[in-house]
C-alpha cells in the first residue's frame, strides 16, 4: 500500500519486478503518465531560485532531503522507469481523491485501465 510518494515504489514493485504480490493498492497514478507535469509546489522545490527561500522554512537535513527527492524525479518518474513498466498479475487497486489538488483523476482512470487494478473514488 501507498500513498502520495509511497504510491511510486508500489507501482514499480507491482510493475516492474517478478514479485510474488497478493495484492496492491496506491493512490496517484497520474504520476506514471508519459507526460505527466509536475504540480506548482514540486516545481517549487525544483528550481533552486525558488527552493531556496522553503528551504529556510526546514532545518537543514530535512531540507536536503525534500530538495533531493523532488529533484531525483524530472521531468517525472515516467522518464526512468516508464520502459520498465509492465502489468502485473497481482490484483490491485487504484485509488483516487475526488479532492485531491495534486492527482488527475482522469488521467489515473487511464493508467488504472491499463493495469489489473481496480479504480476506486473517494
Amino acid at each position: 500500500m501507498g500513498h502520495d510518494w509511497g504510491a511510486l515504489p508500489v507501482y514499480r514493485i507491482a510493475t516492474a519486478y517478478d514479485v510474488p504480490l497478493r495484492s496492491w493498492i496506491a493512490d496517484c497514478a497520474s504520476i506514471l503518465h508519459p507526460d505527466y507535469v509536475w504540480h506548482d509546489v514540486a516545481r517549487i522545490w525544483q528550481t533552486p531560485a525558488h527552493a531556496r527561500a522553503m528551504h529556510e522554512r526546514f532545518d537543514e537535513p530535512m531540507g536536503r532531503a525534500i530538495l533531493g527527492l523532488y529533484r531525483s524525479a524530472l521531468p517525472n518518474p515516467y522518464a526512468d522507469w516508464g520502459a520498465g513498466l509492465a502489468g502485473t498479475s497481482a490484483p490491485g487497486l487504484v485509488l483516487t481523491a475526488a479532492d485531491d489538488p495534486f492527482d488527475d483523476q482522469d488521467v489515473a482512470r487511464d493508467i488504472a485501465r491499463g493495469s489489473p487494478a481496480r479504480r476506486r473514488r473517494w
